[in-house]
């Protein structure tokens, strides 16, 4: 125990705190230097804060001027010792003195008798007193010195003490100052403590709080290290896969770099069979919109045929003559009409003569002229028929045939077919009027 302050003890440590507040006949509230604050009651606050550091700080300072204050005591003490031995020194250097003096008289007087007495007794006696006086003289010397040195140190001493007694009165009241300051900051700041004393033990709460997280954070650490070496287990072998994929890639490359080298020579021949492709995929276009037209057409020709041959009858009479008739400038023949000339007709072909036979058709318009009528026959290749016609106009109720020869079919008998001559070739033709 050091000091009091009230009912408020500052102890050196926490033992000597334990001992004099838990005692049964002290039990007064104490407080160490480091700051733990003992109570009777049972409570234990400890710890410094920003709030309380100064009282501490001035507690030490207290401490420190006290234990200068104890040196210079000690030193004082010492000082005074030392003073003491000194002339204790200082005595015993005047007492040699005096013995020396006493001696010196003895030889004196002993050299007085040696001039009187001559004996060998005598001259033995002078050696031992010459002797004791040379020893006496050394030990004067050093009393001597002695002497000085417990001079200097006695001067010195009774400054150091007249320096102690001209300033202790000041250090006292100084130290009876920073005293009443402490006291007054150590009550001002038992509320601040207090607060401290709360706030610390919040603190020691949320520390025991924030102990809890960091383990389960050091668990969930643990969990995410040995998924970090599963996942760079499996980047290993995703490294290992991709390594081989790349050799399988360089080697595939390497085939697909030569099939590029192979097929490039292939360039030239590949553009001129995909222009020809373009071509006949046009052509064939072309032929199957044609062909489909042409589908048309004989589906319509058919269901006009199937009219006509219905019709034709009760509408067409071919007048012929047994004449030949030129062919660039003859007439073919009249076939009555019943009403005006029809601006479509047409010419049904079937080639009987020459080599081989065929059919064919051929639509007249009119004020139309169609020529090169195809037909194909057994002979090899086709051959255009030309049997070119058209409707050239009325003669009273008849159609005009150009280019053709008619022969009738007997006496004014209605038919539905008459032969033309075409050159060296024969056809069968029925002209259906549409």
């Amino acid at each position: 125990m050091e000091y009091v302050f009230g009912n408020t003890l500052v102890c050196a440590d926490a033992e000597t705190a334990k001992k004099v507040t838990f005692d049964p006949n002290v039990r007064m509230r104490s407080i160490t230097l480091e700051g733990d604050a003992y109570d009777p009651s049972g409570t234990l606050s400890g710890g410094s804060s920003p709030n309380s550091s100064g009282v501490l700080v001035t507690l030490q300072k207290l401490n420190e001027l006290t234990r200068q204050l104890k040196e210079a005591e000690s030193t004082l003490k010492n000082l005074q010792v030392t003073i003491s031995r000194e002339k204790s020194k200082l005595d015993h250097a005047r007492k040699i003195k005096q013995e020396l003096d006493l001696k010196s008289h003895e030889i004196k007087l002993a050299e007085e008798q040696i001039g009187s007495n001559s004996s060998s007794s005598i001259i033995q006696e002078v050696a031992n007193m010459k002797e004791t006086i040379i020893q006496l003289k050394n030990d004067m010397a050093d009393a001597k010195k002695r002497h000085a040195e417990a001079l200097a140190d006695e001067k010195r001493i009774n400054k150091d003490m007249q320096d102690f007694d001209s300033n202790k009165d000041a250090k006292l009241i100084e130290l009876q100052k920073a005293l009443d300051k402490l006291r007054a900051t150590l009550s001002k700041s038992a509320a601040s403590v207090k607060t401290v004393q709360k706030e610390l033990q919040g603190a020691q709460l949320d520390s025991e709080q924030v102990a809890g997280d960091l383990s389960g954070a050091r668990e969930q650490l643990q969990e995410v290290e040995v998924a970090i070496k599963a996942q760079q287990q499996d980047i290993e072998g995703l490294v290992q896969q991709q390594a081989e994929l790349k050799d399988t890639h360089d080697s595939v490359q390497a085939e697909l770099d030569d099939e590029r080298a192979k097929l490039h020579g292939f360039d030239d021949e590949l553009r001129a069979l995909e222009e020809a492709t373009r071509s006949k995929n046009a052509r064939v276009a072309e032929e199957g919109l044609e062909m489909q037209t042409l589908g048309h057409q004989v589906e319509k020709f058919h269901k006009e045929q199937q009219s006509a041959l219905q019709t034709v009858a009760p509408r067409a009479i071919l007048v012929a003559r047994h004449v030949q008739v030129d062919l660039d400038i003859g007439e073919a023949g009249k076939l009555p009409l019943r009403d005006e000339l029809p601006d479509v007709a047409v010419l049904l072909l079937r080639r009987v003569g020459g080599r081989g036979h065929g059919e064919g058709r051929l639509e007249l318009r009119k004020g139309v002229e169609a020529i090169k009528f195809e037909t194909r026959g057994e002979d090899a290749g086709a051959r255009e028929l030309d049997a070119a016609a058209r409707l050239d106009g009325v003669d009273g109720q008849g159609l005009k045939l150009r280019r053709g020869t008619g022969r009738d079919g007997g006496g004014g008998r209605p038919i539905v077919g008459a032969k033309i001559a075409l050159g060296a070739a024969e056809a069968e033709a029925v002209v259906c009027l549409l």
